[in-house]
């Protein structure tokens, strides 16, 4: 009994892995990146290409690795077809999965988050600081600033004016 029971959190996460690997390739064959290219190909402006990826965000807010995951691998052939840098399409993820994620209350981050007060309603107490999460709220009002005006300042600049001309990798060894 106790050998079966050691093994049963491995096997847990063994196929939690197998879940979010199949949900990924399925939103990869089935639709995610088609409707993103075709979409883009009628807008034809690369500088629209953040939007999408912050709605693509937005939709899957079950987890914030999750959503990494599944939005860089479904966004980043249309992002690179478009000449956006890959830092740039990093922070508009990574701005993205993790305020989305805090704030909705149908995610990993509110069921761990209500289940650490004892005595009170945790899903309600979760509900109730939502306006507070000021972190959350400000990101994704930047993201959302950034995406639709596509302003970019300091070194996202930089990466920005070098993808337009075709490198999507800048370094720091590279001159800029």
């Amino acid at each position: 009994m106790a050998a079966s029971s050691r093994r049963f959190p491995l096997r847990s996460s063994l196929s939690t892995r197998r879940v979010l690997r199949n949900l990924v390739a399925f939103a990869l064959l089935y639709g995610a990146g088609l409707a993103a290219v075709w979409g883009f190909s009628l807008l034809g402006v690369s500088t629209l290409v953040a939007f999408p990826v912050f709605v693509l965000g937005v939709l899957i807010f079950v987890d914030d690795y999750f959503n990494c995951l599944t939005v860089g691998s479904v966004m980043r052939p249309v992002t690179d077809k478009h000449n956006v840098s890959r830092a740039k399409l990093a922070y508009l993820i990574d701005a993205t999965a993790a305020p989305i994620c805090i704030i909705a209350p149908i995610s990993s981050w509110a069921a761990a988050v209500s289940g650490t007060v004892e005595g009170v309603n945790g899903i309600s107490l979760f509900i109730s600081t939502i306006p507070y999460n000021l972190y959350a709220l400000l990101t994704i009002l930047m993201v959302i600033f950034l995406a639709v005006t596509g302003f970019d300042f300091g070194p996202m600049r930089t990466h920005e004016l070098n993808a337009r001309n075709g490198d999507l990798f800048t370094t720091r060894n590279k001159v800029y």
